[in-house]
C-alpha cells in the first residue's frame, strides 16, 4: 500500500530533526574530544619539557663522567622509572639510533613507534600519536631529549584515554535520546501544522477526487473540450516544450563555449551579474593546484571585478604568486544593461618578466662597466691636452692607464661576444679525447709562467686519469676562468690547489683557494651574469661577474656540473664534475642537443 502524502512528510520531518540533532551531537562529540585531546597533549607537552630538562641537569651535574650522551644512555632506565613516578605515565626512552634503552613497559613491540620517534629526532619537534594498545586507547607523546643545545635522545609518553572515550560515549546515548524525542515532538508539531496550513489543499484535493467522479463537474481534466482548461493544457504543453528547447540551445552554446575555454593556454574565470562563478576552465588549477577559492588567494581578482562594474570597461592589473607573475584582465560580459557579467583571464607572465628583468641588468651592467674605464681613458686625454708631453712620467703614466682601460673594455665585449655564443645552441662544439692530466697541467703551467702581483703559486700534483670527450678549448677556457678567479681573491703569497679524482661514471677536477670566501647567500648568484659578490672588490681586480657565467654555459654543453663551495675567511673550493662517456655517447648527445 503505497503512503500517503502527509505521512511522507511527517516521516520526513521527523527524520530530518533526528538527523540535525544527531549532527549537532556528533560535532558536539567532536569538538568534546578534541578539546580533551588537546588539552591532555598539553599538559603531555609540559610533563615532556620538564623532563627533558630534568634529564638535562641530571646529565650536566654528573659531566665528570663521561659525555653528554653517554650518561644519558647508561642511566636512561633510571630516568625513565623517576619521570613515570612523577607524572604517573609510562615511559619509553630511545637514543640516538631509535634503539629503546629505558622503559616502564615490558613485553612491548617498539617497531612502529621507532618510525615516529626517528622522525621527532630529526625535526628537533614534538608530536604525538593516537593509536590503539590491545584494547585501550592510548595517546603516545614524543619529544626530543635535549642536554647542552644537542639532542641525545626521545622520550615517548603512554597514557590511556579511556576517561575521554568514556565521556564521548555518555554524550552520545545523550543525543540518541535528545533524537529520539525530537522526532517524537516535530512529528507532533508537524501534524497540528498541517491540519491547519494544508486544509485549503486538502478541499481542492476531495473537489478534485469529486470532478474526476462526476464528469459534469465545474472542473475536469479528463475532457477534450476547446476551452480555458483545454487551452491552459496545451499552452503547459507549449511552453514546456519551448523551454525544452531553450535549454538545449544555452547547453549546446555553453558546450561551445566551455571548449573554447578548456582549449585556452590561460587561466579563465567567468562570472555572471551576481558575481557568482559560472565557469572555471582546468588551466587555473594548473597555475594554481591545489586551490579552490581563488578570490581569498588572489585578492586581486575582486578588485578587478569592482572596478570593470565601475568603468564598464576592460581593466589590466598584473600580480605575482609564488615567484611567478600573472597578468590579470577583467572584460564585462555584454553593454549598459545588457551587461549579463565579468570574465577573468589570466596569463603567466614569469617569461616575459624574467625577459625584461635580464635586458635591464644587461643594459644597467654594461652601462656601468662602460662608462668606468671610458671616463678614465677621457679624463687622461683630457689631462695631456691641458699639460702638454712635456712631463715624460705623467705622459707615461696617462698611456698605461688608458691602455689598461682599453685592454678591460676589449675584455668586457670579449665576455659579452662569448656569453652570446655559448648561450647560442647552434654554436658547435668539437669532441675529441682529452687527456686530463695534460689540460690541468697546460693551464697551471700557462697561469704560473704569467705569473701575478701577490705571488700565488699554483699547485697541481699529476694523478692516473682516464681520458674524457670534450671541447679542449672549451674547458681549458674553464679552467683558466676558474684558477685565474682563485688567484684574483687569494691572499699575498698563498696557494691555489688544483687536484683530479674519478670514479666510473665521472671525473671532477676542484680549484682550492684560502682567501676571503662568499657568503652562504651569495654563493649560487655567482653563476648569474655580471653579478659580483662585492663590487668594489671585483672592480679593482678586473672582474666583470662575466667568467663563472661563461663556466657555467660550457659545463652544461658537456652534460656536467659545477658547483662551489666557501666558507667566509677561510677560502672557496669550486668542482667541475664532467661524464665519462663513450665518444659515440658523446657524439650521440652533442647532437641531440644541436
Amino acid at each position: 500500500m503505497k503512503m500517503k502524502f502527509k505521512n511522507k512528510l511527517i516521516v520526513i520531518n521527523v527524520l530530518v530533526s533526528v538527523l540535525i540533532t544527531l549532527v549537532i551531537g556528533l560535532l558536539a562529540m567532536r569538538w568534546v574530544y578534541i578539546y580533551s585531546l588537546e588539552n591532555r597533549v598539553d599538559k603531555l607537552s609540559e610533563n615532556a619539557n620538564e623532563a627533558s630538562l630534568l634529564i638535562s641537569q641530571s646529565v650536566r651535574s654528573t659531566q665528570i663522567t663521561g659525555e653528554d650522551y653517554s650518561i644519558y644512555t647508561a642511566n636512561a632506565s633510571v630516568y625513565a622509572e623517576e619521570i613515570a613516578n612523577l607524572y604517573s605515565v609510562n615511559v619509553v626512552l630511545f637514543d640516538r639510533n631509535m634503539d629503546v634503552i629505558g622503559t616502564t613497559l615490558s613485553d612491548m613491540d617498539y617497531t612502529s613507534y621507532k618510525i615516529y620517534a626517528g622522525k621527532v629526532y630529526e625535526a628537533a619537534s614534538q608530536a604525538y600519536v593516537v593509536t590503539k594498545i590491545g584494547t585501550q586507547d592510548y595517546i603516545i607523546f614524543f619529544s626530543p631529549i635535549i642536554v647542552n643545545n644537542q639532542t641525545v635522545g626521545v622520550s615517548a609518553f603512554f597514557e590511556n584515554i579511556y576517561q575521554i572515550n568514556s565521556l564521548v560515549r555518555r554524550m552520545l546515548n545523550l543525543f540518541i535520546y535528545l533524537g529520539a524525542g525530537a522526532g517524537v515532538v516535530s512529528a507532533a508539531l508537524y501534524i497540528i501544522w498541517y491540519s491547519k496550513k494544508l486544509k485549503p489543499i486538502n478541499q481542492l484535493v476531495d473537489y478534485m477526487k469529486q470532478a474526476t467522479i462526476h464528469p459534469d463537474a465545474a472542473l475536469e481534466f479528463s475532457y477534450k473540450q476547446d476551452d480555458e482548461i483545454k487551452l491552459l493544457i496545451d499552452s503547459c504543453i507549449t511552453m514546456v516544450n519551448r523551454i525544452n528547447e531553450k535549454i538545449d540551445e544555452a547547453n549546446f552554446e555553453k558546450e561551445k563555449l566551455e571548449a573554447v575555454i578548456s582549449s585556452m593556454q590561460d587561466g579563465v574565470i567567468a562570472l555572471n551579474a551576481d558575481r557568482q562563478v559560472v565557469t572555471v576552465n582546468k588551466r587555473m588549477s594548473e597555475f594554481f593546484p591545489g586551490q579552490t577559492d581563488y578570490f581569498k588567494m588572489i585578492p586581486q581578482l575582486s578588485e578587478t571585478i569592482d572596478k570593470v562594474a565601475e568603468t564598464s570597461e576592460s581593466v589590466s592589473v598584473e600580480f605575482d604568486n609564488h615567484d611567478r607573475y600573472y597578468l590579470l584582465t577583467g572584460s564585462p560580459v555584454g553593454e549598459g544593461e545588457q551587461n549579463t557579467g565579468v570574465l577573468l583571464v589570466i596569463s603567466d607572465i614569469t617569461t616575459i618578466k624574467k625577459i625584461e628583468d635580464d635586458q635591464n641588468k644587461f643594459i644597467s651592467s654594461v652601462s656601468h662597466e662602460l662608462r668606468t674605464p671610458l671616463t678614465t681613458i677621457i679624463g687622461y686625454i683630457d689631462l695631456l691636452k691641458r699639460r702638454g708631453v712635456s712631463d715624460e712620467a705623467l705622459t707615461q703614466k696617462a698611456l698605461d692607464t688608458t691602455k689598461k682601460e682599453a685592454q678591460r673594455l676589449l675584455r668586457l665585449v670579449n665576455d659579452i661576444l662569448n656569453i652570446n655564443r655559448y648561450n647560442n645552441i647552434d654554436f658547435e662544439f668539437i669532441f675529441t679525447n682529452i687527456d686530463p692530466n695534460a689540460l690541468i697541467e697546460d693551464v697551471v703551467n700557462e697561469l704560473n709562467v704569467k705569473g701575478n702581483p701577490n705571488n700565488i703559486e699554483i699547485v697541481y700534483n699529476p694523478v692516473d686519469l682516464p681520458e674524457i670527450k670534450g671541447d679542449r678549448d672549451r674547458l681549458k677556457q674553464v679552467l683558466i676562468n676558474i684558477i685565474d678567479n682563485a688567484v684574483k681573491y687569494s691572499n699575498e703569497e698563498d696557494i691555489v690547489r688544483v687536484s683530479a679524482t674519478y670514479d666510473e661514471n665521472e671525473l671532477e677536477i676542484t680549484v682550492r683557494d684560502f682567501g676571503d670566501g662568499i657568503p652562504e647567500d651569495k654563493q649560487e648568484k655567482v653563476f648569474e651574469t655580471f653579478y659580483r659578490v662585492e663590487e668594489d672588490r671585483n672592480r679593482q681586480r678586473g672582474g666583470f661577474g662575466i667568467g663563472l657565467s661563461i663556466v657555467k654555459n660550457i659545463i652544461k654543453k658537456h652534460n656536467g656540473k659545477v658547483r662551489i663551495e666557501s666558507v667566509p675567511q677561510q677560502g672557496t673550493l669550486v668542482s667541475v664534475v664532467l661524464p665519462i662517456v663513450k665518444f659515440k655517447e658523446a657524439q650521440d648527445e652533442q647532437s641531440d642537443q644541436a
